[in-house]
């Protein structure tokens, strides 16, 4: 645990895995931004909805954040057939994405088609 999270994302090494998954959108959206800004991240996934992640998409994209820069966000996080909303059926859900990711698999695109498009437009 640190007091000062965000300030932590730049002594990370190049290549890092992160998982974003406080209680705290602010915090969220903090960290994002400082991830994404780092752009040497192996992997970045953060705890959400589709909701969430529609409402950190356009925040970042009013920032100046490209659609490319953004798209290194993965969220929602876990496997998408895995559809339990126990603590348990996530922690699996998740580490057998980033197991997935590790093994060099793509990541499944977890945003509807039209939303992708819509932002793709917008940007």
């Amino acid at each position: 645990m640190s007091d000062d999270p965000v300030g932590e994302i730049a002594q990370m090494p190049p290549n890092s895995y992160y998982l974003v998954m406080t209680h705290n959108h602010q915090l969220d959206f903090d960290l994002a931004k400082a991830i994404i800004k780092r752009g040497d991240s192996a992997y970045f996934g953060m705890i959400g909805s589709l909701t969430k992640r529609k409402k950190f998409d356009f925040r970042l994209a009013q920032r100046g954040f490209s659609q490319d820069e953004i798209n290194t966000m993965t969220c929602p996080i876990g496997i998408g057939a895995v559809t339990g909303k126990h603590p348990a059926e996530i922690a699996v859900s998740v580490a057998g994405e980033l197991i997935s990711h590790y093994q060099g698999n793509p990541i499944e695109q977890k945003r509807p088609a039209h939303s992708r498009q819509k932002l793709d437009q917008a940007g």
